[in-house]
């Protein structure tokens, strides 16, 4: 075991880089064309002070940092390189890297594309760190002077995500893992990172990387290094999420972003076969010289470095960055401070237009063969439930559960429901359409299981600005506040949740059952209602022709000459509109005879009670057995109709009105009626259950029995 029981590298990057913020995109754009517009000058606090207080919503004097955007002025040059100092006749000069220039400072910047390039170089230790004295010297910061000395000592050599990039490429083609079910843990990788057989070497090759991959993922690893740092280790990935490459989850860690996996995958190999790294460290590994590792960092050194514009330009093509987009040039800050300008990039390309929805009609009127033919699709991703009684805000949204890990230890974590985890996924997926279908949803209280988040149900009708941040037709207009869906879907519990513009929702509701639980006025409001009209217009041909069973009737007349009826005894009958049969009431695979290898006629009922008589005295051969099989499955078809049918007829839409239509004088019970129905020696027969002015009914016209 290479493993030590301090970790040497506690920390992924950073979590000073606020990208898990909404409109990140657009702010690094911003920062970007800050620093252009000063480069090649002397460094001015004030004058980025203004800079900055002109697009932030914190104020210079802002209790949150006295040092007022220290993050901006250092981290952003550490991290992702977008500037760094150099000295120009004794005068401490901002630079701007060419890959911010090219870049982000374009008429079509890309954000991802920069950081896939710039994260590609980044290492530790990194030669960054330092910041200008108050009297307009050069000063190495002490943390990562400390930080940057333990590493040469420890001969670190590490390539944070070109080694995640690495590991997916190792799971895909030496593990066979699939692309899509690629996933690298958070404690895995804190693990690898701090394994000395890892972090030796920029580029570990990939037979090191599986051995201590399948090391640390085998039943028998028992860790032995403070895990204690795993907490924040874990919160400073979001900025790799920016590359497009990479999604986090609170279970699985890092996986591999599903919008476009191919695309991602050939960025991911791309960057895990990167070589370059910076070497100004050579010869201060195991014993630095604080002085001379004092100088490489405020020297130009790491600035020159880290560049990603000096990467050969078939891996920028590689990488998505448009080489074609010249910088644009004598053009002031001002031209681009303007929040409408600069959306954040998945609002750019997100998908618009999202709705709810409330289909509802009569039971089998097509809601859902409408739903199935108008809102779903090859290009839509769907996620179905169904609310019921017991169905609660809980199971909905998400829910706090205790977690037991290896050791036995319990701890308790965010749970989210399939509300929460369709919101993240439409979100971290802005090209996909997504919809929520949510099947009889007024068999569940539905108020009661939306809860708080029934606010999002209000969406914007039109593209505006909120918060700042622009957004799509079909966007929740009005934001919520819920730490652990919005920990769960952004990575951030501070940003206020919202149903993204690419996400539907779509429900159904059947108005006999209205009254299981009502829906209020203020909730039907927030949903366009929809009514499917029970008519057999766009019905298939083969569930309107099918016969039923032998009685030459088909379920089109049945259903249409029963429905005229329960209309025509509305004075008798509640809700009678509500009652009528549903046109899809059932399938035809039900009510068809084709498939079956006879019909049931009075010969075969009277071959199955001679059988039946035997079968008593347990004196049946076995082909007699068989041919018993044979008859009861043909009646258990004959059952479905009348068990799903005229059951519904009997108990539900003529309950307290059946002489309406059932032959009452001769029929005193369900039991009878379905007996009758199944064992009618005729098909015809089956109907005599019914009034014989319906049945006359039934046969008018080209049904008509001869």
């Amino acid at each position: 075991m290479s493993l030590p029981n301090e970790p040497v590298i506690k920390k992924f990057l950073t979590n000073k880089i606020e990208s898990s913020r909404d409109d990140w995109y657009g702010y690094l754009i911003k920062i970007a064309h800050i620093f252009y517009s000063i480069d090649g000058h002397e460094y001015n606090r004030d004058d980025l002070l203004q800079h900055f207080t002109s697009i932030s919503q914190r104020d210079m004097s802002a209790e949150r940092d006295a040092a007022n955007f220290r993050d901006e002025f250092g981290a952003y040059g550490t991290y992702l390189g977008i500037f760094h100092f150099e000295e120009k006749n004794g005068k401490r000069v901002i630079v701007v890297s060419n890959a911010a220039k090219q870049f982000l400072c374009t008429e079509t910047p890309n954000v991802a594309a920069f950081c896939r390039a710039q994260l590609s170089l980044f290492q530790y230790p990194n030669g960054a760190g330092a910041s200008i004295s108050a009297n307009g010297g050069i000063a190495v910061q002490g943390n990562i002077k400390i930080d940057t000395l333990r590493e040469l000592d420890k001969n670190i050599h590490l390539n944070p995500f070109r080694l995640v990039c690495r590991i997916a490429v190792m799971l895909h083609e030496r593990l066979g893992i699939k692309i899509n079910a690629i996933s690298i843990p958070y404690d895995t990788l804190f693990c690898m990172v701090n394994d000395d057989r890892i972090n030796q070497v920029y580029n570990p090759p990939y037979e090191i990387l599986q051995a201590v991959w399948l090391e640390f993922n085998s039943q028998e690893f028992v860790n032995n290094m403070n895990m204690e740092g795993l907490g924040n280790f874990k919160r400073n990935f979001h900025i790799m999420e920016k590359t497009g490459l990479f999604v986090r989850d609170s279970r699985f860690g890092m996986i591999i972003s599903p919008i476009q996996t191919d695309i991602a995958y050939s960025c991911i190999r791309e960057i895990a076969d990167i070589t370059d790294s910076f070497n100004a460290f050579d010869g201060q590994f195991f014993h630095p010289s604080e002085e001379i590792v004092k100088k490489i960092i405020t020297s130009p050194s790491w600035g020159k470095y880290y560049d990603a514009a000096n990467l050969p330009l078939n891996i920028l093509e590689k990488l998505g960055v448009e080489l074609d987009r010249a910088p644009i040039f004598s053009r002031s800050f001002s031209k681009f401070d303007n929040d409408d300008v600069y959306f954040r990039e998945r609002e750019k390309i997100r998908v618009s237009g999202g709705e709810n929805i409330l289909l509802y009609g009569v039971p089998g009127s097509g809601k859902s063969w409408t739903i199935e033919h108008e809102y779903c699709g090859d290009d839509v991703v769907v996620e179905r439930l169904v609310f019921h009684p017991d169905y609660t805000n809980a199971d909905f949204i998400g829910q706090i559960l205790p977690v037991v890990d290896d050791d036995k230890q319990v701890s308790y974590e965010f749970s989210a429901g399939p509300f929460t985890t369709i919101i993240k996924n439409a979100y971290e997926n802005p090209d996909k359409k997504y919809v929520l279908i949510i099947e009889e949803i007024n068999r569940g209280n539905a108020p009661a299981i939306f809860g708080e988040v029934f606010q999002l149900l209000d969406r914007t009708v039109e593209s505006k600005t909120i918060d700042k941040v622009a957004y799509h037709i079909g966007t929740s207009e009005y934001g919520i506040s819920h730490k652990n869906m919005a920990e769960e879907i952004y990575g951030d519990s501070s940003r206020k949740v919202r149903i993204p513009s690419n996400l539907s929702i779509v429900g159904t509701m059947n108005t006999s059952d209205q009254n299981v639980f009502t829906l209020d006025t203020a909730f039907q409001r927030r949903w366009q209602m929809r009514l499917i009209e029970n008519n057999f217009t766009n019905v298939r041909s083969s569930l309107t022709d099918a016969e039923i069973l032998d009685t030459k009737v088909t379920w089109r007349t049945f259903c249409e000459k029963t429905n005229s009826i329960i209309i025509g005894n509305r004075s008798k009958m509640a809700s009678a509109e509500d009652k009528r049969l549903g046109v899809y009431f059932i399938h035809e695979n039900y009510i068809k005879t084709n498939d079956l290898e006879f019909e049931l006629t009075g010969d075969i009922l009277a071959e199955y009670d001679a059988l039946i008589k035997k079968e008593s005295t347990k004196s049946l051969s076995d082909e007699a057995k068989a041919r018993l099989s044979e008859i009861r499955t043909v009646i258990n078809r004959y059952r479905i109709f009348p068990e799903k049918v005229i059951k519904y007829l009997w108990d539900d839409a003529f309950k307290f009105n059946p002489e309406a239509i059932f032959d009452t004088e001769k029929m005193e019970s369900l039991e009878q009626i379905i007996h009758t129905f199944i064992y009618a020696k005729k098909g015809e027969e089956r109907f005599n259950i019914f009034k014989s002015t319906f049945r006359e009914s039934l046969y008018n016209g080209s049904n008509e029995v001869q």
